[in-house]
Parts: C-alpha cells; sequence; structure tokens
C-alpha cells in the first residue's frame, strides 16, 4: 500500500496479467508502464493519482470499463489509445484536457458524456469510435483538434445542416459513427437573468438550474445571498443544478432549502462555498468537493443528512455547524468536522447521518456487519445454553 509512483515502462507488455490493484497511497503512473498489457479486465483509478503518463494503458485491448479518479486533470496522448474491447469510459469532474490520440481507436464504447470542466479535446481525441451512439459536449469546451471525432459528421437538429467543431460544445448528439445529429434542445427556458460578476443563471422546466460563466468575462463569482434576500431561483423546484468551470465561489444562501435536488457537479475552479449555501439540501446523497476548494462556509451543508458519500480535498477551514446533522467516525471514535480531520479522505455512509472514513480501520459498512455479526452470535449462544439447560 505504500507505492506512490509507477516508473515508465514498469509493466510494459505484460501481456498475460489480467489482474490490477493499485495502492491506495499511488499518485503517478508514468509513461507506457502499462503499455500493451493485453489481457488486463477492468481499470480504476484510486482517488489518490494525480496524473498518468502518455502511452500509460495504450493497447489494453481487454479493458471493458475504464474508470478514471477525480483527481486527474490531463488526459495525455494515446494514454488508452487502442482499448479496443473497452465498452464504456467514465470521465471525471475536474477533467480539463484529453490529449491526442488519448482514446484512440476504443472501438465499442457507445456512449461519450465529457464532463463539464473539460475545456480542451486534442486531435484525433475519439477517433474510430466505431460503436458510439450518443455524444454529449458540455458549453466548456473552447478547443476541439483535428479530427478529434475523427470521420464522424455532426449536423443540426435538422439532420441536414452540417455543423463545424466551433459548433459542437453545449449540445448533446445521437446517432452512429458515420453520422451525428444534435438532440432536440432541452426542456424549455423558463426564467434566466444575472447572478454575480460574469456569472448568469437558467432554469429550465425539467427542473435544471444551470450557473453558467459569461463568455469572454475575465471573472466569474457568484452573488451572495440572505435568507431575507434569496437567490432568484429560490421560487423554483429544482432537481439538478450544473455550474460551470471558471466560477470561483458559490454563493452564501446560494441553493438553500432546495430539498429535491438530487444532483449537482461543482467545477474545480471553485475555491469557497458561502455560509449556509447548501443548508438542507436534504436530498443530495454524493458530495465531490472541489479539488482546490479553500474554505467551506458556516452551516453550508447543515441539514444534509442524507449525504452517503463525501470525497474531501484539503480544505483550510471549516465553518462552525458546515456540516450539522452529519457524524464522522474514524473507525468507532467520533472526530470532530475540522478541516484537519475532514480534508484527504473519502467518508461513506448509509444515508442515516453517520459517515465513516474510506482508510479507517472499519468503514461505516464494515462496522454494522462487525455488530450485525455479534448480535447473531450472541443469540446463537442464547439458544445453544436455553437447549442445554432444558
Amino acid at each position: 500500500d505504500s507505492v506512490s509512483a509507477i516508473e515508465d515502462e514498469a509493466f510494459s507488455g505484460c501481456m498475460h496479467a489480467t489482474d490490477l490493484t493499485l495502492s491506495k497511497d499511488l499518485k503517478t503512473i508514468g509513461n507506457k508502464a502499462f503499455y500493451k498489457c493485453g489481457d488486463l479486465k477492468n481499470l480504476v483509478l484510486p482517488d489518490s493519482v494525480k496524473s498518468i503518463g502518455e502511452y500509460s494503458f495504450y493497447g489494453c485491448a481487454s479493458l471493458s470499463t475504464i474508470t478514471i479518479n477525480v483527481g486527474i486533470t490531463d488526459i495525455p496522448q494515446y494514454a488508452f489509445a487502442e482499448c479496443l474491447w473497452t465498452l464504456k469510459i467514465n470521465l471525471p469532474s475536474g477533467l480539463k484536457t484529453i490529449g491526442d490520440h488519448a482514446f484512440y481507436k476504443c472501438a465499442f464504447v457507445s456512449d461519450l458524456s465529457i464532463p463539464m470542466t473539460v475545456t480542451t479535446i486534442g486531435p484525433n481525441a475519439f477517433e474510430l469510435w466505431e460503436g458510439i451512439k450518443s455524444v454529449k459536449i458540455p458549453a466548456s469546451v473552447s478547443s476541439i483538434g483535428t479530427s478529434a471525432f475523427g470521420e464522424t459528421q455532426f449536423y443540426d437538429t435538422d439532420g441536414a445542416t452540417a455543423l463545424n467543431y466551433k459548433d459542437l460544445p453545449g449540445h448533446s448528439y445521437s446517432g452512429d459513427v458515420k453520422k451525428m445529429v444534435r438532440d432536440q434542445e432541452r426542456s424549455p427556458l423558463v426564467d434566466e437573468g444575472d447572478c454575480g460578476n460574469g456569472v448568469r443563471w437558467m432554469y429550465y422546466s425539467d427542473g435544471a438550474l444551470d450557473i453558467v460563466k459569461i463568455i469572454n468575462s475575465t471573472t466569474a463569482k457568484m452573488d451572495d445571498y440572505s435568507f431575507d434576500n434569496p437567490a432568484p431561483w429560490a421560487e423554483y423546484e429544482i432537481s439538478k443544478i450544473g455550474i460551470d468551470g471558471g466560477i470561483t465561489n458559490i454563493g452564501s444562501c446560494a441553493f438553500v432549502y432546495c430539498g429535491s435536488v438530487t444532483e449537482m457537479e461543482l467545477p474545480d475552479s471553485i475555491t469557497d462555498i458561502g455560509d449556509y449555501a447548501f443548508y438542507r439540501c436534504i436530498s443530495i446523497v454524493d458530495l465531490v468537493l472541489p479539488k482546490d476548494l479553500n474554505t467551506i462556509g458556516r452551516e453550508a451543508f447543515a441539514g444534509c443528512t442524507a449525504i452517503e458519500y463525501i470525497n474531501f480535498p484539503s480544505v483550510d477551514a471549516v465553518g462552525d455547524g458546515a456540516f450539522e446533522g452529519l457524524s464522522f467516525f474514524v473507525g468507532d471514535k467520533e472526530v470532530e468536522p475540522t478541516a484537519k480531520n475532514l480534508s484527504d479522505r473519502i467518508w461513506e455512509g448509509l444515508g442515516d447521518g453517520l459517515l465513516y472514513t474510506e482508510d479507517s480501520p472499519s468503514s461505516g459498512i464494515d462496522l454494522w456487519i462487525i455488530v450485525v455479526a455479534v448480535v447473531v452470535v450472541i443469540a446463537i449462544i442464547a439458544i445453544a445454553l436455553y437447549i442445554r439447560s432444558r
């Protein structure tokens, strides 16, 4: 578990290796580290990994699923090229750059959803995806390289008007490797307006709220609100929150009492979460905090008692009552929710307000199993003693 780096070409050409377990302390994977390890079946990069090298998993043809961890911001050239039998690729929030030929010839992947934080897609990055059926390209993408999608031609919703790469961001497409047609626009826009310096909000009839950075704005900072002066979207029932990369904060009381929110994506550009920002968002289950986050305000997530998972980066400050209603345990010892105690850990639970650190001697689930096992053993002993006494 103490391996922090895998050197260049460390396992290059290990054709018959089928299983790969990576250390939770691993931080870097070198160039061609697993080059043409053709029998590897699945790949899940641990959250500790910060960088992967060029050609690192090139030609790992048997990988059926590739899951890239939240800590990765750049996928270099040819990193996963010619993973011929891959069926699913999970790209992380926080990813910014997809290098040239990064996923070249991943021929059987059918769905591609690019995270909202990606700004650059390199040349030939997704060329020769013969099985592709749907592509989602966020508005954050500002550069798409030559032949990034190979010979696939994209069309507007009429299926006849050809689109250039510069027209693609901000939309999803369906079709096949030869022809992709822009999906009909999302649910009708209900309301919109400014919500900060260089920031606008848009609310749609399907309950989605987008907080977007205004193009060419030099800053993107949300306004602060209060219980007496709520955010302009407070009157609407919101089920999903999407926030553009480049926005640097979540304003105070921004999403207070948004009890129907089940999905939200916080880009790594966010460094500050204001007081009461997500106060009593009682339906949030998974919380991936931005990796560059510095401060979490007072009662920012107070009352968010349904949370079962928190990916917690290193932060400088956690305000009073920021996670009121949640209890945090390292092993069987409860700890105060301070920046020191919570940082650089993954916390998991069962939605009962109790969260256990993944790197503790026992996670919440493990502890629950132990408790149940002890109760069962006691019951068996009691029954045995009863039978013997008769």
